[in-house]
This record gives C-alpha cells, sequence and structure tokens, in this order.
C-alpha cells in the first residue's frame, strides 16, 4: 500500500542523508522524496512516499521519531490530504506527428505543452500515484524522458 509521509526537520547538513540511510538501513524504499523549506528558515519539510503494509510504516514512523532532528513526523493516510505532483515529459516527434497527435495531451491532462524542434515537452501537475499511468500512454505516443518532482502534499 502506498503510504504519505510528512517529515518537519531541523535545517541542518546532514538531516537528509540521515532520513534515507534510516530508510535503507531497514530494506524500506522511498518511492519519491520532496524537501523544501517551511515560512521558518530554521526548518524544512521532507515529503516521503513509501510503500508497504501497516505494520511497516508504524515502523518507519517510529524510527523516524527516534532521529534527533525530526522536529513532527506526520502519516497522511489517516487523514483528508491534498497532493500532488510535477511531471517534465519529452515525446520524440516528427513532422507527420507534431501537430495532430500530440496536441491532444495538455488538454486532456491539465498540462502544457513546449515545443523544441525534435520533441515535445509536456509538463503536467498530477495527483500523486496517478504518474506511472501517465506513462504508460505516453510510451505509445514516443516517451523520451520522464522527470518527476515526487508529492507535495498538506492536510485539507
Amino acid at each position: 500500500m502506498r503510504h504519505t509521509i510528512s517529515v518537519l526537520v531541523e535545517n541542518k547538513f546532514g538531516v537528509l542523508t540521515r532520513v534515507a540511510g534510516l530508510f535503507s538501513g531497514r530494506g524500506y524504499n522511498i518511492d519519491t522524496l520532496n524537501v523544501a523549506p517551511t515560512a521558518d528558515p530554521t526548518a524544512s519539510r521532507m515529503t516521503i512516499v513509501t510503500r508497504g503494509d501497516d505494520a511497516t510504516l508504524e515502523q518507519i514512523v517510529k524510527q523516524l521519531n527516534k532521529l534527533t532532528d525530526i522536529m513532527k513526523v506526520q502519516d497522511f493516510r489517516e487523514g483528508e490530504y491534498v497532493d500532488r505532483e510535477l511531471v517534465l515529459v519529452k515525446v520524440a516527434v516528427d513532422s507527420a506527428t507534431r501537430a495532430a497527435d500530440h496536441r491532444y495531451f495538455p488538454r486532456q491532462n491539465r498540462g502544457c505543452a513546449v515545443q523544441e524542434p525534435d520533441h515535445r515537452g509536456h509538463r503536467r501537475r498530477e495527483q500523486g500515484g496517478q504518474v506511472p499511468q501517465l506513462d504508460e500512454g505516453l510510451r505509445r505516443d514516443g516517451l523520451d524522458a520522464n522527470r518527476e518532482s515526487g508529492a507535495a502534499t498538506e492536510m485539507i
């Protein structure tokens, strides 16, 4: 099961390394990781998306709370929240497909297109967990590259 965890951390050197080390040292995987400053310059917020059962998530939260630089850990599985990811994709095009095949993408996917001579780029905001579905559709259309931002999450 997919879980989103928000971790408020002290804005210090090495905190990201300790959090990532906690995950890797215990065999947990991080699907996406987003780190950003907060309004308080002494703190940053890490949004971590991981997979596992409830027992695994409980262990992750307990281990995170043991780290000294962690100020607050919040598991978003219980409350209502909004999450979004930004996806940048690059699709190979030729003169035959440039105009017709790729115009539908921004309209159908709440995105926008950026055109280059041999590629068309698309930018899209996406609810967390829906990026793989987007990739499947674009592979048929010549997906050349894909970059994801990781989840940004907020309680409602």
